[in-house]
């Protein structure tokens, strides 16, 4: 698969799928019909981050990951790529909302402190500029809270994709390793590569989707002949 049309492809579906929801869960706000979309959209862009991480450098979720924020999303984001993926990307999956986490302040000091979350959906300037800045609330000791400005980390996604794409056109070889991940995704994996708990159990599912298979799609997946067990 082209590579290029890849990314491309991924574009489109972060600005389809991700930026227009979040300039849609803001205009909700702004008519002050509901305010959604805190855990959605990081979701959605940490996501897409580890689909991109795989591509471009291969090896473990959260390392590829850490490491295409690094090299790709902007200089703001360097300084925090460890933490904000653990709180976003492994929370919102794992546990519907971001992760907090705590440490001592320092290796000589056995005071504990707390790194939280807050996020806003405010697709404004002033709001934007507040994307990844630490803020203290007023009566809680000992915590900070780390700001994401959802349109601003939508924004900064494609961005990311912009420079690596640019990096690709750049370096040949580089976007020939990239190609042979991404191929590599697009094929079918055995069975056997599922969690060991359950992968006999998927084998034995494949085998009985394609003994009750039945009716016809025709190539743009439409319905041309009836399935035996759909009910009209």
């Amino acid at each position: 698969m082209n590579i290029f049309n890849h990314i491309n492809k991924i574009k489109d579906s972060v600005i389809n799928d991700v930026k227009d929801v979040a300039r849609f869960h803001f205009d909700q706000l702004q008519r002050n019909i509901k305010s959604a979309g805190h855990h959605s959209i990081p979701r959605s862009v940490f996501c897409y981050v580890d689909h991109l991480g795989y591509i471009a450098f291969g090896g473990s979720s959260t390392g590829r990951s850490v490491k295409f924020i690094k090299k790709y999303f902007p200089l703001n984001y360097h300084e925090y790529a460890e933490l904000i993926y653990s709180m976003w990307r492994l929370g919102t999956v794992h546990e519907y909302k971001p992760k907090s986490y705590y440490s001592t302040l320092s290796n000589q000091s056995s005071k504990k402190i707390t790194v939280k979350w807050i996020s806003t959906i405010h697709d404004k300037e002033k709001q934007r500029k507040l994307n990844l800045l630490t803020f203290p609330i007023e009566g809680q000791h000992n915590t900070v809270y780390i700001l994401i400005n959802n349109p601003q980390l939508v924004d900064d996604l494609i961005i990311s994709l912009d420079k690596f794409k640019a990096t690709l056109e750049k370096d040949n070889q580089y976007k020939n390793h990239c190609e042979s991940r991404l191929a590599n995704i697009n094929e079918a994996q055995e069975y056997s590569t599922t969690s060991n708990s359950i992968s006999n159990t998927v084998k034995e599912q494949i085998r009985h989707a394609w003994h009750t298979k039945g009716g016809l799609l025709n190539k743009k997946g439409n319905m041309i002949e009836d399935h035996p067990q759909y009910n009209k």
